[in-house]
């Protein structure tokens, strides 16, 4: 009995012993083992990112190697057509491009632009090439200030020579031809292609004087005096100084009766000297016809003294001064013109009879 009762006890205290188990517990990882990995991921980190200046090239994965290598060849093939069409300025990109040269151009490393460097070869540089913006705002710089200096050698640009100017002569075969047109077109009395033909020679040479005095004239001739009258002023106030267009503009306003005009406009030839002969000879025949005798007198005397082997000038003083009175300066003037000789023979009895008259000998 006793001893069923302590198997009793002995299995009760085993089961209880069984209800109460527990786990061991776990060992603790040591401190020194985590360090250890810790830093092992750190050093293959740093081994993978860090960059190594080295002259050997990155080794590219398989997937990343076709597209760096399509980018370059883009890149080479737009600095070829850079160096194949050089511009002194480069061009404003345009804002329609979808991708920016600067992401198709990847930056070098320091070590690969050492190994470029060292690989090029040693040459010039291309003087086609563009010059650099600042280079470009140097000169802009120095254009603007109005001092501009030429840029290196290295980055001037040949420009393009230019196209050699055709500079005609007087001889030109065109102006020729035409000139010989109007001669032929006056030689067959047709005005009307004449005309037209110096117009427009007029306009190939507007400082063709004669071609405008020619046209005037047949203005004139084809009774279209005024615009002869307008052509002879518009030319008059572009050359004053022209002595022959002031005396034929001269001589057509005498033939439209305004001999004030035509002496007034000889007039202010003595403001544009030396004095023109023949100008200052219609210039005393007019002032003569308008009484003006003084001034006819004045003129006589001027031609006299610069022309001195014509007798009309010896012929005009002398009637002036008759007319005056001036007893011995027409005398003198009658004698002078008489001894030339030159007169037609009518006018040279009629000095005869003038000398005989003043003098009552003959000559």
């Amino acid at each position: 009995m006793n001893k069923m009762l302590n198997d009793l006890e002995q299995r009760e205290s085993s089961e209880v012993t069984q209800a109460n188990y527990q786990p061991p517990a776990k060992k603790p990882v040591p401190v020194r083992l985590l360090i250890i990995i810790l830093v092992g991921a750190i050093a293959i980190g740093a081994a993978l990112f860090w960059p190594v200046e080295s002259s050997q090239p990155v080794v590219q994965s398989p997937v990343v190697q076709p597209i760096n290598q399509a980018v370059n060849n883009q890149a080479a093939n737009n600095n070829s057509a850079a160096v194949a069409q050089p511009q002194a300025v480069p061009a404003a990109q345009d804002s329609s491009s979808p991708v920016e040269p600067s992401r198709l151009n990847p930056v070098p490393t320091p070590a690969q632009s050492m190994q470029a460097a060292n690989n090029a070869p040693a040459e010039l540089p291309d003087p086609r090439q563009a010059a650099s913006p600042t280079q470009t705002d140097a000169v802009q710089a120095s254009a603007q200030q109005g001092e501009i200096t030429a840029p290196p050698e290295s980055t001037k640009i040949q420009p393009a020579k230019p196209a050699v100017p055709v500079i005609r002569s007087s001889t030109d075969p065109n102006k020729m031809a035409l000139k010989a047109q109007i001669a032929d077109a006056i030689e067959r009395n047709n005005s009307n292609e004449a005309i037209r033909l110096l117009r427009t020679l007029i306009l190939q040479q507007p400082d063709n004087i004669n071609a405008k005095k020619r046209l005037a004239a047949l203005y004139f001739s084809e009774g279209r005096s005024e615009d002869a009258q307008r052509l002879l002023q518009d030319t008059l106030s572009q050359t004053p100084a022209d002595s022959s267009v002031r005396l034929m503009y001269a001589r057509l306003m005498a033939q439209k009766n305004e001999q004030e005009l035509a002496y007034y406009t000889l007039k202010e030839a003595d403001d544009y000297p030396p004095a023109n002969i023949e100008l200052l000879g219609f210039r005393a025949s007019i002032a003569q016809q308008m009484g003006k005798l003084d001034a006819a007198l004045s003129d006589y005397a001027l031609l006299v003294s610069l022309d001195a082997r014509n007798a009309k000038w010896w012929l005009g003083q002398a009637v002036v001064a008759d007319k005056q009175g001036e007893r011995k300066l027409a005398i003198e003037s009658y004698r002078e013109a008489y001894a030339l000789q030159s007169l037609d023979a009518n006018i040279q009895r009629f000095i005869a009879q003038r000398l005989q008259s003043l003098t009552g000998v003959a000559p």
